[in-house]
């Protein structure tokens, strides 16, 4: 139920609670910001969200990459298997001398 409501809602309100020494932290920083403590917490959990989801994009990325190359292997391995050596008059040997 909730997971349909995340989907269709523009915002959402979130309750955090944080120790008091990183909530004064958090404080300064908004003031050296010129914005409120609320809006920079928004602005973090908002940012480690992305960066949460491009992380997961990118791990899906590689595993996609991964496997087209085991694919590409598998075809030059059936390839190598399938095939004939070519006729010896393709390789003509030097004489040392």
């Amino acid at each position: 139920m909730m997971g349909a409501f995340l989907k269709t809602a523009v915002t959402v309100q979130l309750k955090i609670e944080l120790p008091s020494g990183v909530f004064q932290a958090l404080r300064q920083a908004a003031m050296q910001s010129r914005t409120s403590a609320e809006q920079l917490a928004a602005d973090c959990v908002s940012q480690s969200f992305e960066t949460a989801l491009r992380h997961r994009v990118l791990i899906e990325r590689q595993e996609e990459i991964d496997q087209a190359l085991l694919t590409i292997a598998e075809f030059v391995g059936a390839l190598a298997s399938a095939s004939v050596a070519p006729p010896a008059e393709h390789f003509p040997v030097r004489d040392k001398r």
